[in-house]
């Protein structure tokens, strides 16, 4: 193991500067942090000179990249980054003594007796607890050489950003900064700040001066700005507002991260870890947003969702814009890899946004949340653009969930959704959810009974627990949903000292509802050993996927190749034209002998009272039926740039992480 120094990164260390951003463990290592970097772009056209240290790629360095993307990985709730800091944060007790570790229990109180580990959860990371002990022991030390580097240099102001289970890390240094330092202004940001969240930092009672709550590129150079005259903010809390022209803000500049990141020698290869099947130059992203809150969750929030925190009101930038600022990225640090981290993506982009990344940005490879009611066209259209990786929200395969948790779409569209995307192409990340309060065991009973039929699709990620997450409705309206008892998830109690408001410093919770699932966790155990069976057929061996395609092969005639591997099914069929378009082309339910026989021979189902197909076929062929014989005429798919059902057929998940 490398030794606790930092004296390598002394050339990230300006002989002077207004202030320093500290990236505390465990941030993706995988990609800079966009919003340290807008922070430093905004106080720059301000006239402030602003630092970014990532003290994650330190840490990754300290105690292996692998272990450090196993534990950014694993279930937040566990808040295991928290915890590993939390005795250099608060002086704690060790790991064992009297700090117990816990396993996942998702949103239903497990005072009720539901016990849930064990599920067949593939891609969660399940921390050794003696391994914990081990990586906690280095943490003092650690933040004890970071905290000396940072006071090494000549910054006025030292902050740091949390999300997720950064905020105890961010304590640990910040604490030690200030010991070293008193005169130094420290302050604290991020997601865990919005809210009523910055009064539970507040209430660890540590020694950071300020807490920046939302949007701050406007407050934190007018707090600047204060400072340089001598002034300092009334209270702790600094709130900031929603940024209304995202145009305006100026252009990250990300060199620090590649700089510090070549510093420490990390192995692309484990960094490429922490989105599995996102092949990427150097393992490495851009991370860029497009727009913020949700235009969806502006019209219906969707039950579970606490993504958006106060800042739900959608906003976009224009195209333009977007162009411009992707074009600057990649001439200044030559990767062609974007993570948007846009909640969702813009549907005005379909028209004005995507076309122009095709013609203009040729060669970029982005990933983009996606609400998951696309057409065949816009799937197309993504994959051109070079829309790569997808995050569509799909959760559920069945509609009667979908309605019960406001997603407005349902079971059929996802399913759709998943056939263009294999057709075109492009990779799809998704999970399911089960465990919501109000559900019914039929809901599982009839999704275990789809999953055999789906595995020339691509597989979800796993299938995971619920989670009662701050400001979606489960949280702002508990007794609404049939929640009560609404307290924090577990796991904070044994991360925070007894004196922090853990009600308000928490993110995840757990509360005591009805739920048909946990009434049946056999079935969810069931769902979880038939994903895994799918996953293995997309992640083992050296075959192709499975496939259920349609292609053409001459005098009106059409061959159907099915290796899914089904009882009483054929591996290859010829079709006419009719029976082609009914494998291919959904529509209401009418009942017909074509239905039934489609439906028996295991090429279709019966869902939301639908007819839903699930062959794949090239995307010209499938547009070409959908336009003929489709309920809503579309126009028919040209083939110019379509990366179509060849490059589907080499679709390939990588073994999850």
């Amino acid at each position: 193991m490398p030794p606790i120094d930092v004296a390598g990164l002394g050339a990230v260390r300006p002989q002077r500067a207004n202030a320093l951003i500290i990236v505390p463990p465990f941030a993706n290592i995988a990609w800079p942090n966009l919003a340290a970097h807008l922070l430093q772009a905004s106080a720059r056209a301000a006239g402030f000179e602003v630092r970014v240290l990532y003290a994650n790629l330190l840490w990754a360095r300290l105690i292996g990249p692998g272990k450090y993307v196993g534990i950014s990985v694993a279930p937040s709730d566990l808040v295991i980054g928290e915890r590993v800091f939390s005795r250099a944060a608060y002086d704690l007790p060790a790991f064992g003594t009297g700090r117990p570790y816990l396993r996942r229990t998702g949103g239903r109180d497990p005072g009720v007796g539901d016990a849930i580990s064990g599920m067949p959860q593939p891609s969660t990371y399940d921390p050794n607890p003696a391994e914990m002990v081990e990586i906690e022991v280095l943490t003092a030390e650690w933040a004890d050489a970071v905290a000396r580097f940072v006071v090494g240099g000549t910054y006025g102001v030292v902050g740091a950003t949390t999300t997720f289970h950064q905020t105890s890390a961010s304590v640990a240094l910040l604490r030690r900064v200030k010991a070293l330092r008193p005169e130094t202004v420290t302050i604290i940001g991020g997601a865990n700040c919005d809210g009523e969240m910055a009064e539970g930092i507040v209430s660890l009672g540590t020694t950071i001066d300020y807490v920046f709550s939302g949007e701050a590129e406007h407050v934190f150079p007018a707090f600047l700005a204060q400072l340089r005259r001598g002034e300092r903010p009334e209270g702790t809390i600094v709130q900031g507002r929603p940024i209304q022209d995202l145009d305006a803000i100026p252009t990250p500049d990300f060199a620090e991260y590649f700089e510090q990141r070549d510093r420490c020698e990390l192995d692309p290869a484990v960094l490429a870890r922490t989105m599995p099947n996102a092949r990427t130059e150097r393992g490495t992203w851009i991370s860029y947003e497009t727009s913020r809150g949700c235009w969806w969750g502006e019209k219906h929030h969707c039950t579970f969702c606490g993504l958006n925190g106060e800042g739900m009101q959608f906003r976009a930038k224009s195209p333009s814009r977007v162009i411009e600022e992707l074009r600057i990225l990649h001439e200044r640090h030559g990767v062609r890899s974007v993570w948007m981290v846009d909640n969702i993506m813009p549907h005005r982009y379909y028209r004005d946004l995507l076309p122009r990344l095709a013609r203009e940005i040729p060669g970029l490879s982005i990933f983009y949340e996606q609400k998951a009611n696309l057409t065949l066209e816009r799937v197309v259209a993504l994959g051109r653009a070079g829309v790569q990786w997808i995050q569509p929200g799909i959760e559920s395969l069945s509609s009667d969930l979908l309605r019960l948790i406001d997603k407005g779409v349902l079971a059929r569209q996802n399913l759709a959704l998943l056939r263009y995307a294999r057709a075109a192409g492009v990779h799809v990340f998704w999970n399911l959810l089960w465990g919501f309060p109000r559900d019914t065991a039929s809901i599982y009973q009839e999704t275990l009974s789809l999953l055999p039929l789906l595995h020339h699709l691509q597989p979800p990620v796993g299938n995971f627990p619920l989670r009662l997450d701050r400001f979606s409705p489960y949280h702002v309206r508990p007794a609404s949903y049939g929640i009560a008892g609404l307290r924090p998830a577990p796991a904070y109690a044994l991360a925070f000292p007894p004196r922090a408001d853990l009600a308000k410093l928490a993110y995840h919770f757990v509360g005591t509802y009805d739920s048909g699932a946990y009434r049946r966790l056999d079935l969810i155990r069931e769902i979880g050993d038939a994903l895994v069976a799918w996953q293995q057929r997309w992640t083992g061996g050296t075959d192709d996927p499975p496939m259920l395609h349609v292609e053409r092969v001459g005098g009106g005639y059409y061959g159907l190749v099915d290796t899914r591997g089904l009882p009483d099914t054929e591996e290859s069929l010829a079709l006419d034209s009719t029976e082609a378009a009914a494998v291919l082309v959904g529509r209401p339910w009418d009942g017909s002998d074509l239905s039934h026989w489609a439906v028996v021979r295991k090429l279709g189902v019966r869902l939301d009272d639908w007819y839903v197909p699930l062959a794949v076929a090239e995307p010209a062929l499938l547009g070409a039926f959908e336009a003929e014989h489709g309920v809503t005429r579309r126009p028919a798919i040209t083939t110019d740039s379509s990366p179509g059902m060849l490059a589907g057929r080499r679709l390939r998940a990588e073994p999850l992480s």
